[in-house]
């Protein structure tokens, strides 16, 4: 019995990498390219399959939005610059799901992109390798799963990399990467600009100098979102784990994160919403319903990890003690109104809520319930956290 149940683990490990590498075959070469135009309808080309989606590269300005859901064995990403290597594929149309989902079984890790300004060769698994400025994708549910030994990676639910815009959009990933300097997402590995998302995660991450966020893995701009689930991201040295973002530059408002983060590795940092800021970072009106186990010189706090303020424009320590604080109105669950001994929590813009949190305690602090994009949040009265209102 034993000896079958390992055949048939090494057949399912075949049959995916297979899958991986028949994709990046198709992709890179063309083969197997449609020839029939794509449906369209008012200048919206319609996506109601794998092969019309891979076509997006083909036209990567245009509008599309879904028409049926989608179902993929082995995906990698469009925009890949393996076809030819003098063009940049990212997107920068408009992407609407209008409501479809696509489940993708393994999403596959993308080869030799061109590097980029540090000389370093990024590959990226997610929907899209690179959304551009002008890219936006929107009313989209994504569910994938990752199994990767890389480093220098990017990944997420959505993007590698994204500098558009990501709204109404669902994202469940999950998965396994074993490498150094990663850069991990729900929605995107790296980047700004998430607005009224979610995503659910369940990461296993072994390696240093990765990041790891329940949104995004380095970047911010991120209002009315949240995201759930675990991270574990484990190491020698320098990680970084948030809740929404492992590392920021901007500002992170009115999310919350229900993240539980376990950290190891010295120089290393947690933080309930992020695990270090820097800059003109900004948290305000979050909150944390995670928890954080941090062991091997990592360190933790309940909102974020570390920070640095530039003084000036010029790298300098920031002081706590003055009176421009960046983290302002954000809140934590108190546990039987005892804080755990072994967890060093915020000072900094930090109160606490009671366990279960009540729709009040999370409009006393500006969240907006409703039923549109202005008033995204609804109230679940059996878990006690809300939700977006598009969400089932």
């Amino acid at each position: 019995m034993r000896k079958l149940k390992y055949f048939l683990f090494l057949l399912l490990f075949a049959l995916i990498i297979s899958g991986c590498a028949k994709q990046n075959i198709e992709q890179t070469t063309g083969e197997n390219k449609p020839t029939t135009p794509l449906s369209s309808e008012n200048g919206v080309y319609i996506i109601s399959s794998e092969n019309d989606l891979l076509r997006i590269s083909e036209n990567p300005d245009a509008n599309y939005k879904l028409g049926a859901d989608i179902k993929i064995n082995a995906f990698m990403p469009i925009g890949r610059r393996e076809v030819d290597k003098n063009k940049n594929f990212s997107f920068g149309g408009t992407l609407d799901g209008n409501g479809h989902k696509i489940t993708i079984a393994n999403l596959c890790e993308s080869k030799n992109l061109l590097p980029d300004e540090n000389e370093k060769k990024y590959s990226y698994a997610a929907l899209f390798a690179n959304i551009k400025e002008s890219g936006n994708v929107k009313n989209l549910f994504v569910e994938a799963f990752f199994d990767i030994n890389s480093s220098n990676s990017l990944i997420g639910g959505i993007a590698g990399s994204n500098l558009g815009e990501i709204s109404n959009c669902q994202i469940k990933l999950s998965g396994k990467i074993n490498g150094d300097s990663n850069f991990i997402g729900g929605i995107t590995g790296s980047g700004d600009n998430i607005n009224r998302s979610s995503a659910f995660i369940d990461f296993e991450i072994n390696g240093n100098f990765c990041y790891a966020g329940g949104l995004t893995g380095a970047g911010a701009k991120i209002i009315n979102s949240y995201s759930s689930g675990n991270i574990k991201l484990s190491g020698t040295q320098d990680n970084l784990a948030g809740g929404i973002s492992a590392s920021s530059m901007a500002s992170i408002g009115s999310c919350y994160s229900k993240v539980d983060i376990t950290l190891s590795g010295s120089n290393s940092y947690a933080g309930g919403i992020a695990g270090f800021v820097e800059g003109y970072g900004t948290i305000e009106n979050c909150v944390v319903l995670g928890d954080i186990t941090f062991q091997n010189n990592a360190s933790a706090n309940r909102i974020v990890g570390d920070f640095l303020k530039w003084e000036n424009k010029g790298p300098g320590t920031y002081n706590p003690n003055t009176p421009e604080i960046p983290f302002k109105n954000n809140y934590s669950i108190l546990i039987n109104e005892i804080l755990k001994p072994d967890l060093k929590y915020d000072t900094y813009g930090l109160d606490f809520m009671y366990n279960p949190p009540q729709k009040s305690d999370f409009e006393k602090i500006g969240f907006k319930f409703g039923n549109n994009n202005e008033s995204p949040w609804i109230f679940d009265n059996t878990n006690f956290v809300p939700l977006l209102y598009f969400e089932n």
